[in-house]
């Protein structure tokens, strides 16, 4: 995985809300946003991988992205004794 997708999936995963493109772009400036898409398309592979991941990128609305549960581990992670982030 590229810097750069290494440098998002860090900031996705340490972010208590959803990110836009905007903010994503602003963590390389150089990439700009093609190269923040073509990251965040290189992570959205890298976890679809072989489906062997507990986690996947949504986009929630239009620009904004984050790392969610996967529909399998969705459920028990809302039963847990601890509180999930939102």
């Amino acid at each position: 995985m590229s810097p750069l997708a290494q440098l998002l999936e860090a900031a996705l995963f340490a972010a208590s809300r959803p990110l836009t493109l905007d903010e994503l772009a602003t963590l390389d400036a150089e990439a700009g946003e093609v190269g923040t898409r073509a990251a965040l398309a290189e992570l959205r592979a890298a976890w679809a991988g072989k489906g062997d991941h507990g986690v996947e990128l949504v986009e929630i609305g239009a620009p904004s992205s984050r790392i969610a549960s996967r529909w399998a581990a969705w459920k028990w992670t809302r039963s847990a004794a601890w509180t999930p982030r939102p």
